[in-house]
């Protein structure tokens, strides 16, 4: 019967050693390697990835000067077992400010692209979508979070970032904007309508295109003096 038992933990211990696990004095401790979300380090690989995965593509930009705003990131919020647990639905890359990609046969910097202006070239977290079947969404950058100089963005505000329902960068920016407000509107945690999503960015832009309209006829003053009356009026 000892004998059985011996065998029985030396297997245990043998199987645990190829399934992330060790042995620390009388204990089986797990390993969570296996349960570690996997960055890519090249953006244009991971872009693929996503692509054929259909998943949304999380880039972290990081600068040299702020290492320890990074560091501080990685290991307090993105090392975070709630976000982790949501890292792993999505392809992640992890990339300098300087990362570039090919585009149309030509060596281009990520942050100069127009699709990334809103980084405005700093340490931040960004977002792909390359899981909608709408093709105005596809391959778009949904989300774009530039963090403060010298600072992150919060556990709690990353976890909202990644919990963003399927839109476009602005209306996933206005969603984030109010669920991160002080008072907690429960006004967007309901069911999203892609019905109204869609009618809202089209509504946008129409509203966008009879402005630019307005502008080159000449009414741009008129526009202009109720903007100031909403801030100062």
């Amino acid at each position: 019967m000892r004998r059985s038992l011996t065998t029985i933990l030396a297997l245990t211990i043998f199987l645990a050693s190829g399934f992330g696990a060790t042995v620390k004095g009388n204990y089986l401790a797990v390993d969570d390697t296996f349960n570690k979300p996997n960055w890519h380090t090249d953006y244009s690989t991971a872009y693929e990835v996503a692509k054929e995965q259909k998943k949304m593509l999380f880039i972290f930009f990081t600068e040299a000067e702020q290492i320890k705003a990074r560091k501080e990131y990685e290991s307090r919020v993105l090392a975070n077992p709630k976000v982790a647990a949501k890292l792993r639905d999505l392809v992640l890359v992890r990339v300098p400010l300087t990362a570039t990609a090919k585009m149309n046969g030509q060596e281009v910097k990520l942050l100069d692209h127009p699709s990334f202006a809103e980084m405005h070239h700093r340490q931040g977290i960004a977002v792909v979508d390359l899981t909608s079947d709408d093709q105005e969404l596809h391959g778009q950058v949904v989300s774009a979070f530039p963090f403060p100089d010298r600072r992150y963005y919060s556990l709690n505000r990353t976890l909202t970032i990644l919990g963003l329902p399927t839109g476009t960068l602005t209306q996933r920016t206005m969603i984030f904007a109010v669920r991160v407000h002080p008072e907690h509107p429960r006004s967007t945690r309901g069911l999203v309508s892609r019905v109204l999503m869609r009618a809202a960015r089209d509504h946008s832009g129409h509203q966008a295109r009879i402005a630019t309209r307005d502008i080159t006829t000449g009414r741009a003053a008129s526009i202009a003096s109720i903007l100031r009356c909403q801030v100062v009026c």
